[in-house]
């Protein structure tokens, strides 16, 4: 039997066989670890969700330097980014065949994470997704996002609903961003964002609106949230409902916000909002003419419970039914405060107003409008066609013509008919129907009640009821404390009224019968009516008005002016369009206020202005109003403003509005100094756009520089073991979120230059440039180095009194001579009886001799090797690239496998050639046979 068949060797070869394998596999993963970790010299990472610099967390963002980072933005919707300088995306047309730009998030998947644009502006940016939701350069927005800084330019973005320049739907904040190109979407979109229920501060929208369904707005579709400062230039044009220069609904609140944008639409259209549904717009604005059919106003299109105040519109109002110059209808309780229009309105069917269509159930208070108002239809007024029960109309007026032009009835001054509650108002302009009938100079038909009122204007209906006050005053209603002074012609004229039905009753009111030309103030009547005619004379004397209210309610300056409203206040409006509200620091600020003081007729009203405010920066002129002031640093934040206009008469106006200051670019404005000498002060006094209400601060590795904190003198003396160059960073901060950095590298230079004449101390005669030659002041016992120590020179010849024998006085005491053989010092080597060496050209100093230092490599008897040119390195020859190091441990790896490896190599040769076997021979028994070897 063999030894290589028996089952036990069989065994141990099997082992070193399998050891071997081991080894070998141990030695080759060792060199495929090594060959890994110098091919690249580093270990493989995992590929991260962005491919730009930065991690995404609030203190190292995201960095996006083109428009394939910006789309990457949607691999991580949690992170923060920030764009590092402007996009081109011009090239996201042709993307995703001809889809264009992906939106970043959607109703699946929101973004949370927070993008600061920097002031930076991405250009061309296509979205062409006409059936799909949620389009713009964000999808969806949600709460926790925040975009600020951030302009889009020349956008191109096409969605089905929601759909926005900057973002579809956002929940989330925005702030200090804008949006400039064309937006096509259907319900809720628009120029800046399809729909918000997040906050947006100082943002703005230009462009186009194109809209191919409801709620549509030039800066937003549909509002839920707080809106600051912002505005609209974006024309809008739809064919859907709901739709507004600047929100086509608005539920929340909008401040100092306007738009100039015309708008074309269906039903609920607005120069402003097509909507406030329950939404309040507070100094507001809406400059853009409105085309609509039913519900259209210059501001707003319908106010649902919603509220209206300080605002105004100047757009001209067409439409076919509840048009308005400010707004088409009023309902559920909404109401307007403080507000005017001064648009022509013009309709072509019923509810027509100068300022309101119908006052169906709203609360109008302090208003005016100045445009006029024509119709071929009914129910025409100069401020509203309708006001109807229980609305309310206080303290108004209007100042425009009321014309029908067709076959239509029910014309006003002031309202086509009124079915609620007028009190306190008055009308200036014309009421006249062409082919119809009652028309009043206040009113054409009252169903309700009017209260201490007046018309100044003419009223003419052709064929019907026409009266100078109005045309009809139905059964059972009331007119109290009114007066009109115009003419009434046409089919039933009456001074006053041309016809006062049954259970009706007119009281204590008036009529002019030298202006009116008639001296019957009612023409039909079955009611009751206590109502009088005067001259024009009698008619500005107070003793003309027995019962009126001259305490509270009127006035009147005495046989000068007829009765007027003394309740009715000046409107403080800004006519410019500006956000008023918005000022930056080192800018001058201003804005022209006016008042729409109530006009009375024959008399000059004069007013004078005051402001209350914490802004102290700011100061009005109170005869022109002109609010001004130039803000600087200290003065970046928010101020309340409150503009008072107040007339000869005692009425007030007032305007109330927050003004907030933004900070400028903090930009240093000193130039670095980039060297200095050794043992010499460095100074360098550093400046910014913003001194001095800044604060300095300096990182560097130079420890001999320091910063004032409040100056900005950045200042160090160097000592002569400190030359060399040094990283300096200097950064000024406004305190206000501004700052500004200029980094650079300071060299200190290896002279001694006390004088700073540019010359080193060891060539340099005169070290503090006193005008005295060094070694004169050592001789004299000076100081070389202060040049407020320097020698006399009394008779100022050059050569200092110590040393002069001009200026010695030889004198005899005691028969000796004082101070004789004086040597020539500047002519002779000879002082003191020493021979002095030529001291900057001799190698010789103290018996010793100097090397030339400059010049030599010899310091301290040491040969320096020329470090850089060199490829000695403690004592080891360097590559001249640079190569990554293995790591010990893979080193170690790699010996241990292949020692392991040669072990077992050699034992394996040793047990299979012949070697000693490394068990030992079994036993045996006598007479069994003996293995063959």
């Amino acid at each position: 039997m063999r030894l290589n068949s028996h089952p036990i060797i069989w065994v141990m070869k099997m082992k070193k066989t399998a050891a071997l394998i081991i080894s070998s596999m141990l030695v080759l993963s060792s060199l495929f670890v090594m060959l890994d970790m110098t091919a690249e010299g580093k270990d493989i990472a995992p590929i991260p969700l962005f491919s730009g610099a930065g991690s995404g967390t609030v203190a190292d963002p995201y960095q996006i330097t083109d428009v394939d980072e910006l789309q990457e933005m949607n691999l991580d919707l949690n992170a923060h980014y920030i764009l590092m300088n402007d996009i081109d995306a011009s090239l996201t047309s042709g993307w995703n065949s001809d889809k264009g730009f992906e939106p970043i998030a959607n109703l699946t998947g929101y973004f949370n994470g927070t993008l600061d644009g920097m002031d930076f502006i991405i250009h061309d940016l296509t979205v062409n997704r006409s059936s799909q939701d949620y389009a713009g350069l964000f999808g969806y927005l949600n709460q926790s996002a925040v975009i600020s800084n951030l302009g889009l330019e020349n956008v191109n973005i096409t969605g089905a609903g929601f759909v926005g320049g900057l973002a579809g739907w956002s929940d989330g904040t925005i702030m200090d961003s804008h949006s400039a190109g064309n937006v096509t979407g259907g319900v809720d979109s628009g120029g800046f964002t399809g729909a918000s229920t997040g906050p947006i501060t100082n943002c703005y929208s230009t462009g186009t609106l194109t809209g191919t369904g409801d709620s549509v707005g030039g800066f937003v579709g549909y509002n839920a949230a707080p809106i600051t400062n912002t505005y609209s230039t974006v024309n809008v044009t739809t064919i859907g409902i709901t739709a507004g220069g600047f929100a086509g609904s608005n539920s929340h609140t909008a401040t100092n916000c306007y738009s100039t944008g015309n708008v074309i639409g269906t039903s609920e259209v607005g120069g402003f909002a097509g909507l406030i549904n329950g939404g309040t717009t507070i100094n507001c604005y809406s400059t853009g003419n409105v085309d609509g059919t039913v519900k259209a106003g210059g501001f707003a299109g319908w106010i649902n419970a919603g509220t209206a105040k300080s605002s105004y519109s100047t757009g001209t109002v067409a439409g076919i039914i509840y048009v308005g110059g400010f707004n088409g209808i009023t309902d559920a309780g909404g109401t307007i405060t403080n507000c005017y229009s001064t648009g022509n309105v013009i309709g072509t069917s019923d509810y027509i107003g100068g300022f309101i269509g119908n006052n169906w159930q709203g609360t109008i208070s302090n208003c005016h409008s100045t445009g006029s108002a024509t119709t071929p239809w009914h129910a025409l007024g100069g401020f509203t066609g309708g006001n109807e029960a229980p609305s309310i109309i206080t303290d108004s007026y209007a100042t425009g013509n009321a014309i029908i032009t067709g076959a239509g009835w029910e014309v006003g001054g002031f309202s086509g008919q009124n079915h609620g509650s007028i009190e306190r108002c008055y009308s200036l302009g014309d009421a006249t129907t062409a082919g119809g009938g009652i028309a009043g100079g206040f009113v054409g038909n009252n169903y309700n009640i009017i209260t201490d009122c007046f018309a100044l204007g003419n009223a003419d209906a052709s064929s019907d009821r026409v009266g100078g006050f109005a045309g009809y005053n139905s059964d059972g209603d009331t007119i109290t404390s009114c007066y009109s002074i115009g003419t009434a012609s046409g089919g039933i004229p009456g001074g006053f009224v041309g016809e006062n039905g049954v259970g009706s009753t007119i009281s204590i009111s008036h009529w002019d019968i030298t202006t009116s030309g008639t001296g019957s103030g009612v023409n039909i009547n079955s009611g009751v009516a206590d109502v009088t005619g005067h001259t024009t004379i009698a008619m500005k004397q107070i003793a003309t008005y027995p019962g009126w209210d001259f305490a509270t309610v009127w006035g009147i300056v005495e046989d000068n002016t007829y009765a007027f409203l003394t309740t009715i206040d000046p409107i403080v409006i800004n006519e410019q369009i500006t956000q008023i509200g918005m000022a930056t620091e080192d800018i001058g600020y201003s804005t022209d206020f006016n008042s729409t003081a109530q006009p009375i007729p024959f008399y000059n009203k004069l007013e004078s202005w005051a402001m209350n405010t914490d802004a102290d920066w700011l100061s009005i002129s109170p005869l022109s109003g002109v609010v001004s002031g130039t803000p600087v640093n200290a003065e970046v934040g928010t101020f309340w403003v409150n503009v008072t206009a107040t007339d000869n008469l005692g009425s007030e106006g007032h305007f109330n509005y927050t003004l907030v200051v933004e900070n400028t670019d903090l930009t240093i404005t000193t130039t670095d100094v980039l060297t200095t000498n050794i043992e010499a002060l460095y100074e360098v006094d550093y400046s910014s756009t913003d001194d001095p209400s800044t604060s300095w601060s300096i990182i560097t590795d130079a420890p001999f520089l320091g910063i004032d904190l409040t100056t900005g003198i950045l200042s160090g003396t160097p000592s002569n073991a400190q030359a060399g160059t040094y990283n300096v960073e200097v950064t000024v901060d406004d305190g206000n979120g501004g700052t500004d950095t200029q980094a650079f590298t300071l060299t200190v230079d290896l002279i001694s230059d006390h004088d700073g004449d540019g010359i080193d101390d060891s060539i340099d005669d005169d070290d503090d440039w006193d005008g005295w030659d060094d070694a004169i002041e050592i001789a004299g016992g000076f100081d070389p180095l202060d040049n407020n120590s320097v020698p006399t020179d009394e008779d100022s010849d050059g050569i200092a009194d110590f040393m002069d024998p001009d200026f010695l006085t030889v004198t005899e005491y005691n028969n000796q001579t004082i101070w004789v053989n004086v040597p020539e010092y500047h002519n002779s080597t000879i002082w003191i009886n020493n021979t002095v060496p030529e001291f900057h050209n001799s190698t010789v100093w103290n018996n010793e001799t100097i090397p030339e230092y400059y010049n030599s490599t010899i310091w301290q008897n040491q040969t320096v090797p020329e470090y850089h040119n060199s490829t000695i390195w403690n004592n080891s020859t360097a590559d001249s690239e640079t190569v990554s190091e293995t790591p010990a441990w893979a080193w170690g790896a790699v010996i241990a496998a292949v020692v392991m490896g040669v072990l077992a190599i050699i034992g394996f040769t040793r047990g299979g050639s012949g070697g000693k076997p490394e068990v030992a021979e079994e036993s045996k028994e006598p007479g069994e046979p003996k293995l063959e070897s």
